[in-house]
């Protein structure tokens, strides 16, 4: 860990990377670039900063947020000056919306160059500020920027980090943007040394947590109920939360993301998605009348239709996150608070309370007509769920793409628990790029056993650039690309009219991708049998090291035809 002291852009540079780095964020996506020297200077000159190189910015920005995701902690993005700033808007505007703390480090010309047109050029500064993200523009790094001031704003910065938003950094640099020495006050290089040189951030601040009145949980408790379990970030603690669950004898609804939902079988009382419309039925027939909201927002969005249809139910939403797009909206309480700790309280409660019990005996017969269904058709989205739910290792990481993709996972119910499959999604914004990137990213800043991901060809095409980022070393990799020639979801979904443009939405391609996966130097399997599909699973779940990508080729037809039968089912 060196302070570099040849000129005032390689010494704010150190400044700021080690202030990072003593808030314990130390990740950093690097895209390359001239104007962002300094800064690259600083990283390679400190040993604590984990440094991940790649060329495609819109790719590196979906790796940062999923290290995120794994790891907790703010990932940090740098570039250059100009139009790269500008490739990481998608993962952005997603990691705003399901509060995913990134920082942007983005180098910018001064403003002498951005008023003369020079080339390169543009107005960064508050470039993302229709987004909700804060931009603090730096100024110009001279001899006369304050040390002490500068290092406490990018704690409070870092501070409004930590809260789950993404914050910007524009930092203009004059030259000499390499090396050259450029004299500086004594004084000045004195201060910088003594700054750097401390252990701990410049500024701390401290969270008082007050203590909690659970009256309303009480009440809540003696009424006819119904426990719901949105997204939560997947390191999230989830001890007290699953204790909780077991313990209800309410039915229990658990959304994909919300890292139980396979914990769960329908002999705990887990019930089906709301997407069935026979628990839509039964539910308006026998309607709650309160419902616990713990976590985000539900993959279903039948069930937030079902609750701004029933809006004489109660609802109480429990959430560490403070934005609105996490909760159901007309949620008449809301308790902002870490949803395990509130568990360790409500645990107590729940052991005194009288709750009815929750018969699962006529959802349990329904359940097994609709497995029975899948497993008896050909190669199709509810089957290729199913089949990696109940073969994959019993410790791994599951990233699901959009699209239908998430929805089968989201509608499959069995009879017994997967504990330690832990599902994760960016369904904030619900954009169908940047998987395979935000799944390297996973891979890298967690260890919670082999990696999968599952992920449709339009989504796989939007990403192809991330192929040269997936790493032969690691975790074990394993894409399950499913192709069914175009985006499926559309004529799964009512169109009373308007047929015509189906071809213009679904996207129809006539790609297979066997040479391009393997231009890259990863493993390929074709997968055209439902036999094909379980046995090149169970051989990952042998492996140590590398990438694998079954393509898993679905007709289109054969799939429609599969879920239009799984409605004829009846509760």
């Amino acid at each position: 860990m060196k302070l570099l002291e040849e000129n005032p852009n390689r010494l704010i540079s150190s400044l700021l990377i080690a202030e990072l780095i003593k808030n314990d964020i130390t990740h950093f996506y690097v895209s390359p670039g001239m104007r962002n020297a300094p800064l690259l200077s600083a990283l390679k000159n400190n040993d604590k900063a984990k440094v991940f190189l790649g060329i495609d910015e819109r790719a590196q920005a979906y790796r940062a947020m999923g290290s995120t995701k794994a790891s907790g902690r703010p990932s940090v993005l740098v570039c250059t000056s100009g139009t790269a700033m500008l490739n990481y808007s998608p993962a952005l505007a997603e990691a705003v919306k399901n509060e995913t703390p990134l920082i942007v480090l983005s180098a910018d010309r001064p403003d002498e160059l951005i008023w003369s047109d020079a080339n390169q050029t543009m107005e960064q500064n508050n470039i993302y500020a229709r987004m909700g993200i804060e931009t603090w523009k730096l100024p110009t790094t001279d001899n006369n920027f304050p040390l002490e001031s500068f290092l406490s704003r990018v704690n409070r910065f870092l501070n409004l980090c930590e809260t789950g938003k993404p914050v910007h950094f524009n930092i203009p640099f004059r030259d000499p943007l390499d090396g050259k020495t450029v004299e500086m006050p004594k004084d000045r290089v004195e201060l910088a040394r003594k700054l750097f040189s401390n252990e701990k951030p410049h500024n701390q601040f401290i969270k008082d947590y007050t203590p909690i009145n659970y009256e309303i949980e009480k009440s809540f408790l003696s009424k006819k109920g119904l426990l719901v379990v949105g997204e939560l970030p997947p390191n999230t603690p989830k001890k007290a939360l699953k204790s909780l669950v077991s313990k209800t004898k309410w039915p229990i609804f658990l959304d994909v993301l919300s890292g139980l939902k396979y914990d769960f079988s329908m002999n705990d009382g887990a019930i089906p998605t709301f997407d069935h419309p026979e628990v839509m039925e039964y539910f308006k027939t026998n309607k709650p009348e309160v419902i616990i909201h713990v976590g985000g927002r539900m993959t279903s969005k039948h069930y937030h239709r079902f609750i701004d249809e029933n809006s004489d139910i109660q609802i109480l939403h429990v959430s560490g996150k403070t934005g609105i797009n996490h909760s159901p909206l007309n949620a008449q309480f809301n308790r902002e608070v870490a949803p395990d700790k509130w568990a360790n309280i409500m645990l107590e409660l729940v052991e005194h309370s009288k709750q009815n019990s929750f018969d699962t005996t006529p959802w349990i017969e329904f359940v097994r007509k609709k497995r029975d269904l899948i497993e008896q058709s050909q190669l199709c989205y509810p089957l290729v769920s199913k089949t990696l739910i109940e073969n994959l290792p019993e410790v791994c990481d599951l990233y699901v793409a959009n699209s239908t993709v998430i929805r089968s996972f989201d509608s499959y119910t069995g009879f017994e628990s997967h504990p330690d499959i832990r599902a994760i999604g960016h369904r904030g914004v619900s954009g169908i790029e940047g998987f395979m990137a935000a799944t390297q990213g996973l891979r890298e800043s967690s260890d919670h056993g082999p990696v999968v991901l599952v992920i449709g060809d339009i989504s796989f095409l939007h990403d192809l650039n991330s192929l040269a980022l997936l790493e032969k070393e690691g975790r074990p990799l394993m894409i399950v690309l499913v192709n069914n020639y175009g985006g499926g979801i559309f004529s799964l979904l009512p169109l009373e009219k308007g047929e015509e443009i189906l071809s213009m939405m679904s996207t129809p391609h006539e790609i297979t991708f066997e040479n391009i996966i393997k231009s890259f130097h990863h493993d390929y399997k074709r997968i055209t049998t439902p036999t094909e599909l379980t046995e090149s699973i169970k051989e990952f779940n042998t492996v140590k090291s590398g990438v694998r990508v079954l393509e898993v080729m679905v007709d289109n037809d054969t799939n429609t035809k599969v879920y239009q039968k799984l409605k004829t089912v009846r509760l």
